[in-house]
């Protein structure tokens, strides 16, 4: 657990208490979090609440790993948090479905489904429905020939295309390169960059 700054997605830029779950039901070949897969600390929920206090962070992000798989445990997290008066935010790969609670409580669930080319083992998305205003989609792009072509049918039809962004992985493709490409080609996606890591932060 750690205080810094969103570094991206919708809540670029602000400042949060980022709570780090273990374990995932993935395993990506870029993927920059490998230790979430299995190491972690067994923590009470208390323990968790008085530390993210401690940070006086607005906002709460938690990530992963894969956080929905710590149901139903995460469901006391989040309403323990809300009642606190914490505006709260969870990182997904959106191959679990949520709680009814984490779909009604939460304030933002930022989805990140896996293209082909990033795991081709993805199982597909599986948010159920989830109002608008509290979901965002970000999609890692590691080859832009392939990926904007997939990319199009992991977005549910009812989410508008400014309530996602896409950003390059940094192992195959730079910044540049993929603002070039979108531009070439006239597409709609908002590039957002992984701020934490262009300005050398947790």
């Amino acid at each position: 657990m750690f205080k810094s700054i969103q570094g991206e997605g919708m809540l670029i830029g602000v400042p949060c208490f980022f709570i780090r779950l273990s374990g995932c039901n993935l395993r990506c070949r870029y993927c920059d979090t490998k230790y979430a897969w299995n190491d972690g600390e067994e923590m009470s929920i208390d323990s968790i609440v008085k530390e993210a206090i401690e940070s006086r962070a607005r906002w709460v992000t938690i990530t992963g790993g894969e956080p929905l798989l710590q149901l139903p445990e995460l469901d006391k997290l989040v309403i323990e948090l809300k009642r606190l008066g914490f505006r709260v935010a969870i990182e997904t790969n959106a191959s679990v479905e949520p709680s009814d609670i984490v779909k009604e409580m939460v304030d933002l669930i930022v989805a990140s489904p896996k293209l082909p080319s990033f795991n081709p083992d993805y199982p597909g998305m599986k948010l159920g429905k989830i109002p608008i205003d509290r979901l965002w989609i970000k999609f890692v792009i590691t080859d832009p020939e392939k990926d904007f072509h997939e990319l199009i049918k992991y977005v549910p039809r009812h989410v508008p295309l400014d309530r996602l962004s896409v950003q390059p992985n940094s192992y195959t493709i730079s910044y540049t390169e993929l603002v070039e490409y979108v531009l070439k080609h006239n597409l709609p996606y908002r590039v957002l960059p992984q701020l934490h890591k262009i300005i050398g932060i947790r």
